[in-house]
């Protein structure tokens, strides 16, 4: 499920800017470039931040721990 959401997530992006890249040069703007580079960096650290707190912990890093039966329920 999380590897969909950073599939997702990578779609959305690259259309999003895309679509502003277009947007920016229709209108002729000097400072889209750093637009979309603020666009993109903050959702990284968002990105970031959410997986930081809402990923579980991969199969290996709970058998290096001893937690085997926690490793089950998770593969």
């Amino acid at each position: 499920m999380l590897g969909l959401f950073f599939s997702f997530g990578k779609i959305v992006g690259v259309m999003t800017v895309i679509i502003l890249e277009l947007i920016f040069d229709a209108v002729n703007l000097e400072i889209g470039w750093r637009v979309l580079f603020s666009m993109t960096a903050g959702f990284s650290v968002l990105q970031a931040v959410l997986v930081f707190f809402f990923a579980n912990n991969t199969p290996t890093e709970l058998i290096e721990k001893g937690e085997h039966e926690e490793a089950r329920k998770v593969i």
